[in-house]
């Protein structure tokens, strides 16, 4: 660089190559800096031990400030010096119409493609990411750096600057910067970020995607909590989109000519016929809207009775909105039932369901089911049998309209905003070897998650979504409980987001602009596990089935709703699914067959909405008022719920194959209030026949974390660990008990078993047992997260049958780990609800507790 500087001739290409390697080496010390620096791992892990960040923090900035800044800031100067050198004006401008950069982002900019086309450039997750370059290195709040450079004409430093300083961009909750009196003191590095995604299984000849530039920032006070800004990078033009495999950019608007084009392509594709199901041919909702054969014509309502055969229809789901917005919904009555028979005017529709009416009659689609104008409403009966039949109504039909850009029925679906669809900015894309411009791409920011917000993403979580999920993680629409059902029994989906439409067939995504997501490996989300909305798929699974349910509930849970106690109604087509495929009863959410692992649910980590005392809990499982489920069953309780033991999909877990029951159903009764045997239930009661022990007022019991999960020792020295279904008081510092009042009336009830692969010690007295002054990080590893952890083998020796052939689950008055509930007495002699569940692990006495306890019946309420 000394010939660079005094002036004299240089190798240019040695020194762009020699910055370009320096910049590689820098990026992975800036963003893996543990990894880079084998010897700062052992530091790290002190710090997670009990090393105060503090210490961790100045050790870090002590040991690496000298060398590794210098590195950074050498970067930067040397660049400078470079441009400078090479006479290369400030700003350039090769294409009109587009965007005047400074040399700084040119050099970015220039290096879009880089690795596109590497097989090995893609990480882990499909995504590649391997190439940062460093932008600037600014001060907060101003990043006078980058105000300097757009001040002097470069358009996209004020476009990295504007996101920067917009509105919530940057969330310093995540931000680790106790040691730092004065954050303005402390420099950030301001990286930008190409990154691409490799094509599906199911696109062989195709090439990885630059789908998306990211903004990141580092700081050396904000260790590991890094926020990071996509923008998606688009062209319309072709010769570019075909040399960087660029996604097209969506249309301003939604029914536009190519996109009803786009529709009707998609629609056309081979696919699962809804007709060759186990439903009727002759299926037809009772009503339909008829919207004529003509476009002039007015909508009207029909019986489908009048009808000698079946007709293809579509289905809508969107949002009623809040209750002064949903007063306003143009709604089927005893009043206007005549009237809509012979029309319904376009001009009483609210918004959403004008909306809907244009896109069936683009697609040449007559007929359509909406629940406001096909269910009476006011009529419990009518609403009650719809409500069952939901099941076939979004089976049958022959797509489903989905409206996650409107979040109430005054909201329509078609408008695009321009925040949402526009570009920000023009790039010009210049070939490094020829210097030919190929074409123009554009910059376009990604939504959050509040409108017109960009998204950020911490470092841990999955660093890009698809385009339908950007569009989902916005909407209020994929957040509401009545769509949940209607997600998964659609088979075929037009999704109209708010950035733009995708269609949803057979859990195959295309959306608008081009991009193509191919099913996961694996069934997580509500849009893959409906993949088996047939009961000939369901039945193909087997044993697994269960755990299938448990997938569904753990995301339904956290669904929101105007009214609680639809949960059950909203839920009873998918129940009634899953009951015709694995012949079992259906318990108020759970399945009698396996009611050993149902049973075991538990609330989420944050209890938000759980009540704060045991007391509260037993007023609301008291109250008068008719109840939403029974306290076995998760539909009472309002927060996410988690089943543990579940093999989740398409595996198998030790504790699931060998988990066995440890009580009898003697009988259950549930009594529905209504016509809908899956739907909401006026009473419901189990009758067990099992083992209980008292859990004693002066158990030593220890809080372990702020999910309110406590670490209990028995008078008998068993240690065991109890999740409530309340927020109890944290442990005071001296030991005080938490267990007051009528509370020492709470028993334990084995529920389930697993044999144990843990050393068992021989008596009591070998056993070591959690002390007191342990710390909750020891609790929660020993007790809470067994060694098994939910691991998941394929092996022959896991499988659902390995209990039958497994030595230690045979082997006679051998410890097993043991699950069951906590409950309360609930008035009559012999009756409980339960108010939680608990675990106790076999080297800490596990089935031991229950050795003295003899077989009592009981009634769970």
């Amino acid at each position: 660089m000394s010939n660079i500087t005094s002036g004299n001739q240089f190798d240019q290409k040695k020194a762009v190559d020699m910055i370009e390697i320096m910049e590689v080496l820098a990026s992975q010390m800036d963003f893996d800096v543990h990894q880079t620096f084998p010897e700062l791992k052992d530091m790290r892990n002190q710090a997670s031990d009990g090393l105060p960040w503090g210490n961790w923090s100045a050790l870090l900035r002590r040991d690496l400030h000298e060398d590794f800044f210098s590195l950074l800031y050498g970067i930067m100067e040397m660049k400078g010096m470079l441009f400078e050198a090479s006479q290369l004006p400030e700003i350039c401008k090769p294409v009109a119409d587009c965007a005047a950069v400074c040399q700084y982002c040119n050099w970015i900019l220039a290096r879009c493609g880089r690795g596109l086309h590497d097989p090995e450039a893609a990480d882990h997750s499909g995504m590649g990411d391997k190439f940062n370059h460093l932008c600037a290195i600014d001060y907060f709040p101003d990043f006078e750096d980058l105000k300097a450079r757009s001040t002097n004409g470069c358009e996209f430093c004020r476009f990295l600057r504007n996101a920067l300083l917009s509105p919530g961009a940057i969330d310093y909750e995540y931000c680790n910067y106790r040691d730092v009196t004065d954050l303005s003191t402390e420099p950030f590095f301001v990286w930008i970020q190409w990154r691409w995604k490799q094509p599906s299984e199911s696109q062989e000849d195709a090439s990885n995607t630059l789908c998306c530039l990211t903004l990141k920032l580092w700081s050396s006070t904000v260790l590991f909590g890094q926020d990071r800004w996509d923008f998606c990078i688009e062209s319309e033009n072709a010769t570019l989109s075909s040399k960087l495999s660029l996604y097209r950019p969506p249309q301003l608007d939604a029914l536009s000519p190519p996109n009803i084009a786009f529709i009707q392509k998609q629609l056309g594709v081979p696919r699962r016929d809804v007709h060759t199901r186990s439903i009727s041919d002759t299926f037809l909702p009772r009503r339909l809207v008829d919207l004529g054969i003509f476009g002039g014509s007015l909508p009207r309502l029909v019986d489908s009775s009048n009808r000698g055969h079946a007709c293809k229809y579509a289905t809508l789901s969107y949002c009623w909105g809040p209750q002064t917005e949903a007063k306003q919904q143009l709604k089927l009555t005893h009043e206007t039932r005549e009237r809509f028979y012979h029309e319904i005017p376009l001009q009483t529709m609210t918004p959403v369901l004008h909306d809907t009416v244009a896109v069936c009659r683009a697609l040449g689609i007559r007929y359509i089911w909406i629940d406001a104008l096909c269910i009476l409403q006011g009529d419990k009966t009518d609403w009650e049998e719809q409500s069952s039949h939901m099941h076939m109504i979004f089976q049958h039909s022959y797509v489903t309209i989905c409206t996650p850009a409107s979040s109430s029925c005054m909201q329509g679906f078609l408008h695009r905003t321009s925040e949402n669809c526009r570009p920000s900015i023009r790039i010009p894309y210049v070939d490094e070897i020829s210097n030919e411009v190929f074409g123009v791409y554009t910059l376009r920011p990604t939504l959050g998650t509040g409108q017109n917000r960009l998204s950020r993403h911490h470092p841990f979580v999955f660093p890009m979504l698809t385009a339908e999920q950007r569009d989902m993680s916005i909407s209020t629409w994929a957040s509401r409980g009545w769509v949940f059902q209607e997600r998964f029994l659609s088979s075929t989906k037009i999704v109209f987001g708010a950035t733009m439409l995708h269609i949803r067939q057979d859990g195959v995504v295309m959306s608008e602009n081009g991009e193509l997501t191919s099913p996961e490996p694996h069934l997580g989300t509500v849009e893959e596990l409906s993949k088996l909305q047939t009961m000939d798929s369901l039945s193909t699974q087997g044993r697994y089935m269960p755990d299938y349910w448990y997938d569904i509930i753990e995301q339904y849970s956290s669904t929101r709703w105007t009214e609680r106690l639809d949960l059950l109604p909203a839920l009873s087509g998918i129940a009634a699914l899953f009951q015709q495929a694995m012949q079992d009863q259906y318990l108020v959410g759970l399945w009698q067959k396996d009611l050993y692992c149902g049973l075991l649910w538990h609330t989420g980590t944050t209890k938000a909405r759980s009540p704060k005392s045991l007391g509260e809990l037993l007023v609301i499982l008291n109250g008068d008022e008719l109840q939403i489920g029974p306290s076995w069953s998760w539909v009472s309780r309002p927060d996410f719920m988690e089943f543990d033991i579940s093999t989740r999909v398409n595996r198998t877990c030790r504790v699931r194959s060998h988990l066995r029951p440890e009580f009898t159903l003697l009988s259950s009764t549930i009594s529905v209030d209504g016509v809908n045997p899956l739907g909401r239930v006026q009473k419901a009661s189990l009758k067990i026949c099992g083992f209980l022990v008292r859990l004693r007022a002066g158990c030593s019991p220890i809080s372990v974390d702020r999910a309110s999960k406590w670490m209990c020792k028995t008078s008998k020295g068993h240690t065991l660990f109890i999740d409530p279904d309340w927020r109890p008081r944290r442990m005071k510092s001296n030991g005080e008990n938490v267990h007051k009042g009528d509370d020492d009336k709470l028993q334990l009830l084995i529920i389930s078993s697993c044999c144990s692969d843990s050393p068992i010690p021989i008596s009591e007295h070998s056993a070591h047992h959690p002390s007191m002054d342990e710390t909750e990080d020891y609790a929660t590893r020993v007790i809470y997260k067994p060694h098994y952890r939910r691991s998941f083998f394929e092996d022959k020796e896991r499988t659902l049958e390995a209990m039958t052939d497994c030595s230690l689950c045979s082997e006679q008055g051998r410890r097993r780990d043991i699950w069951g509930l906590l409950i309360y007495p609930a008035g009559p002699e012999m009756t409980f609800y339960r108010v939680g569940v608990f675990i106790c692990r076999a080297e800490f006495g596990g089935s031991q507790l229950f050795k003295e306890a003899e077989r009592q019946v009981l009634e769970l309420y």
